[in-house]
């Protein structure tokens, strides 16, 4: 079971193990180990430069709206100016995927981005199995700033966090989901997370019992702690 309550918060459950959002490194090794997801520069068909830009997009305008910084029609253009102007403060969400990002466009050194860095759950996608849906709404609890994916996958928490957001955040998002989005529904839905699972995609390995404490893991499985 993983709960968005704090696990404390459920008492005796007739269920093992129990995480919740704050478990990171236990999650992950679980979505790993059960073949539940997959990494965005690995997946088929998949334009994994334009998915990680436009995610590094969404991460500088939630920055930017944080610290009430003037971010005009958030064209890219206004959006590099930012980056610029945060410098060494820009999220660990953003540097990490920028670090991803020179890897695919220039062959780069390859980033660590293990289950403990802020970047890890912006790097997956579900993989295409009957629970894919189930696996994208969690990503979306563990990596709130990507808005494109929550509106798709999870519109509880989108809604939610509409209600948060600064009157320019709310702009910024509709204007951006009316352009992109809306237009092209199954499109957009295909290009993010693939083709729909079929109705007889019922295979998944067995799980393996819990660990009192999950391994670190990185976008191509576990990572030992002795070589972090």
């Amino acid at each position: 079971m993983i709960s968005v309550l704090p696990r404390q918060s459920l008492g005796a459950l007739p269920i093992s193990p129990v995480f919740d959002l704050t478990m990171r490194n236990q999650i992950a090794d679980w979505l790993e180990r059960n073949q539940l997801v997959e990494p965005i520069v690995q997946a088929r068909g998949m334009d994994a430069a334009a998915v990680l830009r436009q995610k590094m997009d969404f991460i500088l305008v939630d920055a930017a709206d944080r610290l009430n910084l003037e971010i005009g029609d958030a064209r890219r253009t206004e959006l590099r100016k930012i980056a610029y102007r945060l410098g060494d403060s820009l999220p660990m969400e953003f540097q990490g995927l920028a670090a991803l990002l020179r890897w695919v466009e220039a062959g780069g050194p390859w980033p660590r981005i293990d289950s403990e860095n802020p970047a890890y759950f912006y790097t997956l996608r579900a993989r295409g199995h009957k629970d894919r849906d189930l696996v994208n709404m969690l990503l979306s609890e563990l990596a709130p700033m990507d808005v494109r994916q929550m509106y798709i996958t999870h519109k509880e928490l989108f809604y939610a966090s509409y209600a948060r957001w600064s009157d320019r955040k709310r702009q910024y998002v509709a204007d951006f989901l009316e352009r992109e989005y809306v237009v092209d529904k199954q499109g957009a839905r295909a290009a993010l997370f693939g083709p729909e699972p079929g109705m007889d995609d019922r295979h998944r390995p067995e799980p393996k019992p819990a660990r009192d404490l999950g391994p670190l893991v990185g976008p191509w499985g576990a990572i030992e702690r002795g070589r972090r």
